[in-house]
């Protein structure tokens, strides 16, 4: 159509957001949350928060809007803000220890993680299929570990 990566990455958001509304509506535990603080509520109410990311990233000059900012990169983020590790599912598998670097260049993640995660520093996996035990264990963790 012509609009500009700025537009697109907007948009995008706006589709994450329109989502987080339909998972809403089918699972009332789940709740939109457009803030840290709504994320926090929403978890200090028992539910589980529904991140809409535009509200907080529309203005973020850590992320760069275009087609090499997708989730990924915008899961960071959040991770980083929240002062959290990061846990990313994807539909393929992952040998631990890949470097943010290669899972770009394979396509994997998109191509700012690798910026995002040696900006932030944070602790990171990915789980894919076959992953569960795994995931099950890490999330199970009071302080999960993990880098690659």
């Amino acid at each position: 159509v012509g609009f500009d990566d700025a537009a697109a990455h907007r948009l995008a958001m706006l589709g994450m957001h329109q989502m987080a509304e339909v998972f809403a509506a089918l699972e009332p535990r789940l709740k939109e949350a457009a803030s840290l603080d709504a994320i926090s509520q929403t978890l200090g109410q028992g539910g589980i928060p529904l991140w809409v990311p535009l509200p907080m990233m529309e203005r973020d000059t850590t992320v760069t809007p275009g087609w090499d900012t997708t989730s990924d990169s915008l899961a960071a983020r959040l991770a980083e803000l929240l002062g959290s590790p990061l846990v990313l599912l994807k539909s393929v598998s992952v040998a631990p220890g890949t470097s943010a670097a290669v899972l770009s260049a394979d396509g994997v993640v998109d191509r700012a993680f690798p910026a995002a995660i040696a900006r932030s520093g944070l602790d990171w996996r990915i789980f894919g299929p076959g992953d569960d035990a795994a995931l099950v264990k890490a999330l199970s963790s009071p302080s999960p570990r993990f880098c690659t």
